[in-house]
């Protein structure tokens, strides 16, 4: 076994255990929240996504072939995955309707990813689609900037309006918020 495969595997026993581990924690809620329930579903929804990414990248071996085609692959499944845990957090912090906006932009962006790669492979008529994946890439940046914008917007709204209610600094809790974002990033990265 190459060293490849056996971290796609890790890889995919990680996301496989995030999964149970969203499944499991709802049988313990005492009361259930339809925001939170709503956001545990669209983050399981992008763990299986990464899941079977992880499974077909060690199953059919894209990244194994080529680095080029493994990148492309990559630029396919990562962005609706990471859209889905974008939303799913800035669903539990938005204090209002604007969840529409979020999900347009992020189905837009993925659209046009799409395009480029749909482009790129008619032109070249394989998985090499040359400068295209350069397109795919700068679009998920794009996408990944937009979604960490509007996660710290929302939750620095948030920590206004706690500030108000409770009277005194939260800034110890505003400070874990903002490291998950970053450890959630970095994660997101080494993959």
């Amino acid at each position: 076994m190459d060293t490849l495969y056996l971290l796609q595997f890790a890889c995919f026993l990680f996301m496989f255990i995030n999964i149970l581990i969203l499944g499991i924690t709802r049988l313990h809620m005492k009361w259930m929240n339809r925001r939170y329930e709503v956001s545990r579903w669209l983050i399981i929804g992008a763990m299986v996504g990464l899941a079977i990414q992880f499974l077909m990248q060690m199953l059919l071996g894209f990244r194994a072939q080529d680095a080029a085609v493994g990148a492309v692959f990559n630029m396919l499944a990562y962005p609706p995955c990471f859209s889905l845990i974008s939303i799913g957090i800035y669903n539990i912090e938005a204090t209002h309707a604007n969840r529409r906006k979020m999900n347009i932009v992020c189905a837009s962006i993925y659209a046009a990813i799409l395009a480029a790669f749909c482009i790129g492979f008619i032109q070249r008529g394989n998985f090499h689609i040359g400068s295209w994946i350069y397109v795919m890439i700068v679009l998920f940046g794009i996408n990944v900037a937009y979604c960490i914008y509007m996660i710290i917007v929302e939750i620095r709204k948030r920590r206004r309006m706690l500030e108000v209610m409770a009277g005194y600094d939260i800034l110890p809790y505003v400070r874990y918020a903002r490291a998950s974002v970053f450890f959630y990033l970095c994660t997101q990265e080494s993959s």
